[in-house]
Formats: C-alpha cells, sequence, structure tokens
C-alpha cells in the first residue's frame, strides 16, 4: 500500500527545520491506533469547548431535531475522560480557535477558515469535511468535536493522536490520524477508528441512548 502520509510543501520545510520527521518522504505512517486497555492512570480534565466558543455558540439553540447540540457535547466530554482514563491516556478537546498541532499540522481552524494546506482523505480518497454545530449541513461529513492526544501524557502510546468525532452522511462516525509525515498526494489520512468502545460511546451519545 502506499504511504498515507501528508504534509504540504511549506509545511514539510517548516517541520523539517524542526526536526519533526526525516529528510525524505519515507513510508512512516502510523497506521494504528492505542489498544483498548484498562489501565488506570492519572487523567486531567479534559478540556471542553467554553459556552462562548464557535463549537457551542449556536449548537445551544439548535432544534430538539439536530443530532449534537451543546448538551451532547457535555456528555462527550464526560466520556471521553472516562474513556481515556480506562486507556492510560489524556486526550483534550479542540475547536476552531483552539487548535491541535499534529506534528506541525494545525487543526481545525484551518479547515473552517480556508487556509488548509491539505485535504482530509479517507481510504485514499479526498472526503468533504467541514465543521457543524449542530451536525448539519450540506457536507458528507459534518465535524462536531476533536479530541487530541499529548504524546508526552500517552505513557502506553507515545505518538499523537487526533480523533474526529462526525456525523457522515447523518451516521456518526469516529476518524482517526496518527499521521507524522508528507506525501505527494497533500492528504491527511483519516481512517474510521477501530476502537469499538470509542465509537459506540459516540453513537449512543448523537442518538439519546
Amino acid at each position: 500500500m502506499r504511504s498515507k502520509i501528508l504534509i504540504s510543501t511549506t509545511l514539510v520545510t517548516t517541520v523539517l527545520a524542526a526536526g519533526l520527521i526525516g529528510a525524505k518522504f519515507a513510508p512512516n505512517l502510523l497506521k494504528t491506533e492505542p489498544a483498548t486497555n484498562h489501565r488506570t492512570s492519572s487523567v486531567r480534565q479534559v478540556n471542553n469547548p467554553p459556552a462562548s466558543s464557535p463549537a457551542t455558540k449556536h449548537s445551544a439553540v439548535s432544534s430538539a431535531s439536530s443530532p449534537w447540540s451543546a448538551e451532547k457535547s457535555q456528555q462527550l466530554a464526560k466520556f471521553m475522560l472516562d474513556w481515556s482514563s480506562q486507556m492510560g491516556q489524556h486526550y483534550e478537546s479542540y475547536y476552531p480557535g483552539h487548535d491541535f498541532n499534529l506534528y506541525g499540522v494545525i487543526f481545525p481552524t484551518p479547515l473552517t477558515n480556508g487556509t488548509m494546506n491539505m485535504h482530509p482523505a479517507v481510504d485514499d480518497h479526498a472526503i468533504d469535511l467541514q465543521w457543524s454545530d449542530n451536525g448539519t449541513g450540506n457536507h458528507d461529513y459534518n465535524l462536531v468535536a476533536v479530541y487530541g492526544g499529548n504524546a508526552r501524557s500517552n505513557e502506553n502510546y507515545p505518538v499523537l493522536t487526533m480523533y474526529l468525532f462526525t456525523l457522515h452522511k447523518g451516521n456518526p462516525e469516529v476518524l482517526v490520524t496518527q499521521q507524522n509525515q508528507g506525501n505527494p498526494e497533500g492528504y491527511l489520512y483519516f481512517k474510521p477508528t477501530n476502537n469499538q468502545a470509542l465509537a459506540s460511546g459516540f453513537a449512543s451519545i448523537v442518538n439519546h441512548n
């Protein structure tokens, strides 16, 4: 399989200067995610978007039929705190205006303001992804939450991991990436998470279960 790695020419130059990646685009995309375990560790409270942030300021007034809301965002924050504790890891919430740095890739603000110099992809295909306060919109993937793992706090799995919580054509789907290098395609590669507890937890929140 071809390397699934992404960073733009400018981004690669910056990251190379920081010594974060090698001098060549080698096939070094991490294709695994933290293995499920139940080791309890000390985990700080997961940050959640403040009430006035772009991630929640509109969802509070969303109609009852909307798949996402400020209340569900709070439920996800609690779920992520419990889940990450069971994993022995630490994840925090990110949203437009409060970005995660994935090996030099800043997300999600550039996605929302048109400055992102790469394209999200799933299964080798570019996807239509955009932030949505209430889970609805004219996009195949409506992004409602982003959680990033701090490598220094993840003792069992010391790499950066970014999870996207999306409504894919109306259905809850969690995407994950650990991409740490660039690629000629200019793609930021994601895949559906293989952690069933995480996928089921998100689906339960979306579906009011």
